[in-house]
């Protein structure tokens, strides 16, 4: 694939204000572990265990800050059980799915800056 080397014109661009489609989307994206979280959760619902295993360097407390987080913007759904001791279940939401393509765009610039 070619390089295309179009430049937005300045016209295209808003003030990046809170409504701000990219800004929101940074917000989503610009915490460490965040968009490694939700490729764990693209291969199908998790534990918690099992997703700080997938990533195992990531320390407890970064995790669940992490998954509060994706919870609070509606990109992942926790359910929990009422088992003894209680477990509890990651999944994405359908906003979630909605963010794969971004995911798949980033791989993609990720496999040109290895080369």
């Amino acid at each position: 694939m070619q390089p295309t080397n179009q430049k937005v014109s300045n016209s295209d661009l808003k003030p990046c204000d809170d409504q701000c489609p990219i800004k929101l989307c940074a917000t989503l994206i610009e915490k460490k572990w965040t968009t490694l979280i939700i490729r764990e959760l693209a291969r199908g619902e998790k534990r918690y265990f099992e997703i700080e295993a997938a990533l195992y360097s990531i320390s407890a407390k970064v995790l669940s800050e992490r998954l509060r987080h994706l919870e609070s913007l509606g990109v992942i759904d926790r359910q929990v059980f009422n088992t003894i001791p209680p477990s509890t279940c990651y999944s994405l939401s359908a906003l979630g799915f909605d963010f794969l393509p971004v995911l798949s765009a980033m791989a993609q610039f990720g496999e040109k800056l290895k080369n």
